[in-house]
């Protein structure tokens, strides 16, 4: 789902460019050069908007920003697969492969904004310390890693923050952290209060459900877009993948080496049968075909669960 979550990131992103930069919409031969070969910085006299992507991982949200008209100057992750991809999609873009609690903000910016204003930041810090299924939840010291964000966001001066994680990230266990992530970045920074936000309402096959956090320097906080498909007129994974080939288990697709079904055992391929289609779940299945992890109440509900 990892495209899809560029999309999710894309359609925030784009009231983003819209409200607060003012760059109007590219033509599709204008955008492909943009996603490809990254060449254009600018639409017609004003120049696109800079930005700048904390924890980048493999790069979709560097990839929604290009999408969006944003030109990013520089992306930081110390994750030696991740920044390889990174590298493979966004070759023009400056990656600092490093830990970001060692990367001093002022030299980013003197080696990527070459004396113009940071416009947008994005922070995506790990979400592991923030997840419900976290046994450290609360004390887990990762969750310091987010106030590196707010570190680069004091030193480096961005004219709108963007903050996305996992729903924990706004619960009473972190109440303090964000009180003092506010703090690090500024008093010229207006918050918005974080948000829960069902990426499925904004375009994404998935019912999944984030936190963000957004701020404007001495200008209010940008507003959450009205959904572009809320319940009833939703994006379905059948849309989303229905042209790809058939596979039948323990296949891959030879023309595309990310497309393969999972070997199943039979007892697997028997259960999958019974569930019913368009959101059936494993409560339906018979008895003797029920694993026993799966009958105790605080199991995962999802498991074996079929998409709409």
């Amino acid at each position: 789902m990892r495209a899809h979550a560029s999309k999710f990131f894309r359609s925030l992103l784009e009231l983003l460019r819209d409200e607060f930069f003012g760059i109007a919409k590219l033509g599709e031969s204008e955008r492909v050069a943009v996603t490809s070969r990254e060449v254009p910085v600018s639409s017609g006299n004003r120049a696109w908007p800079t930005a700048v992507d904390l924890f980048s991982g493999a790069g979709s949200a560097s990839a929604a920003l290009k999408y969006s008209h944003f030109r990013v100057v520089a992306a930081v992750d110390n994750d030696p697969d991740a920044c390889a991809t990174y590298r493979a999609n966004h070759p023009r873009v400056r990656l600092y492969e490093a830990d970001i609690r060692d990367l001093d903000p002022l030299t980013v910016r003197a080696e990527c904004l070459d004396g113009v204003d940071l416009d947008l930041m994005v922070i995506c810090a790990p979400c592991q310390p923030f997840s419900s299924q976290n046994r450290r939840r609360g004390i887990d010291q990762r969750s310091r890693l987010l106030l590196q964000g707010a570190r680069f966001v004091s030193a480096m001066r961005p004219k709108v923050l963007f903050v996305e994680n996992v729903p924990g990230l706004a619960s009473q266990a972190y109440a303090d952290l964000l009180s003092e992530f506010r703090d690090i970045c500024g008093s010229e920074y207006r918050f918005s209060t974080p948000q829960r936000v069902d990426a499925a309402d904004y375009g994404v096959p998935q019912r999944r459900i984030r936190c963000l956090l957004m701020a404007g320097r001495d200008t209010p906080a940008p507003a959450l877009p009205p959904p572009i498909s809320p319940k009833g007129k939703r994006f379905t994974v059948r849309r989303a993948i229905s042209s790809l080939a058939w596979l039948e288990s323990g296949e891959a697709d030879k023309y595309d080496p990310l497309h393969a079904a999972r070997n199943h055992k039979p007892i697997a391929l028997e259960r999958l049968r019974v569930i019913p289609k368009d959101g059936g779940s494993r409560s339906e299945l018979p008895v003797a075909l029920r694993l026993n992890c799966h009958k105790q109440p605080n199991s995962y509900p999802d498991v074996y669960g079929r998409m709409s």
